[in-house]
C-alpha cells in the first residue's frame, strides 16, 4: 500500500512540475566555464546542461537526469530565441540567439553555450566574477514536451527517476550565483517561521457598579 501511495505521489508532482518552466543548476567548475577574451570580445562559454548527470532530490519526489541529444530538436527550431542572463533575471541580458551573439549547441557532454558579451557595465562585472573563479556554475530555464520524458522507481528508494529525453522548450541559460534547486523552495515553504501574535493588552478588572434608575423614569417607562 505504501508503495502505491508514492508511486501516486511522485506521479502527480512529476506531471505537475513538468506543465510549466523548470530551472535546473549544474557545477561546472571541472568543465571550464570559462570567460576569455578573443579579438578584443569579452566571451563567457561553458555548459549550461549535462547529458546523463543525475540531480539532486527534486521536490522531494524525483531525481532527473537528460538523455543525450535531448536538445537536439529544440535547437533546430526556427522560433528559437533563447537568452543569456544572469541569476535568471531578464533586465539582465548579456546575449541573444536570435542576433547571433548566443551560440547553442549539443555535442556529446551536454548544451554548450558561448556568448560574445555586450560592453555593458554587469556584463563586465559578471565577466569578471567568471574570470576571477566567484562565479562558476551555470543554470537553465527549461520546458520538457508533453511526452519528452521517462519515469521510474528507484528499487529500495522511495523516489523515483525521471530522464528528459526531448526539451520542447528553452527559455534561458544563466550564469548563477548559488545553485536553486527545487526542493530548497520546498524546503523554505515546509520550514516557515511562526508568525508572532501580537500580545493581547491586558484588561484590568474592575467592579461594575449597578445602574441607578431615576424612579420617574421608571414610572415614564411603564406608562409606554
Amino acid at each position: 500500500m505504501q508503495v502505491l501511495m508514492n508511486k501516486y505521489k511522485n506521479n502527480t508532482i512529476v506531471m505537475k512540475q513538468y506543465n510549466k518552466l523548470q530551472e535546473r543548476v549544474y557545477e561546472v567548475k571541472d568543465l571550464q566555464f570559462r570567460a576569455i577574451e578573443e579579438n578584443d570580445e569579452k566571451i563567457l562559454e561553458g555548459y549550461a546542461a549535462l547529458y546523463n548527470v543525475r540531480s539532486k532530490l527534486l521536490y522531494n519526489s524525483f531525481y532527473e537526469t537528460i538523455e543525450r541529444g535531448a536538445f537536439d530538436n529544440v535547437l533546430k527550431r526556427d522560433d528559437l530565441d533563447v537568452v543569456l542572463n544572469f541569476n535568471h533575471d531578464n533586465s539582465l541580458v548579456m546575449a541573444r540567439t536570435t542576433n547571433g551573439t548566443l551560440q547553442l549547441t549539443s555535442d556529446e557532454t551536454g548544451l554548450f553555450f558561448r556568448a560574445v558579451l555586450p560592453d555593458t557595465s554587469y556584463a563586465n562585472d559578471v565577466y569578471s566574477l567568471v574570470k576571477r573563479g566567484d562565479i562558476f556554475q551555470n543554470s537553465f530555464a527549461f520546458m520538457p514536451s508533453k511526452d519528452g520524458y521517462r519515469q521510474e522507481p528507484i528499487e529500495g528508494d522511495n523516489a523515483d527517476l525521471v530522464t528528459i529525453t526531448n526539451v520542447e522548450r528553452l527559455r534561458d541559460v544563466s550564469a548563477v550565483t548559488f545553485p536553486a534547486y527545487a526542493e530548497t523552495e520546498v524546503s523554505a515553504r515546509d520550514d516557515e517561521e511562526e508568525i508572532e501574535k501580537p500580545e493581547t493588552p491586558e484588561v484590568e478588572e474592575r467592579e461594575e457598579e449597578p445602574i441607578k434608575i431615576d424612579k420617574r423614569d421608571y414610572k415614564f417607562l411603564k406608562l409606554k
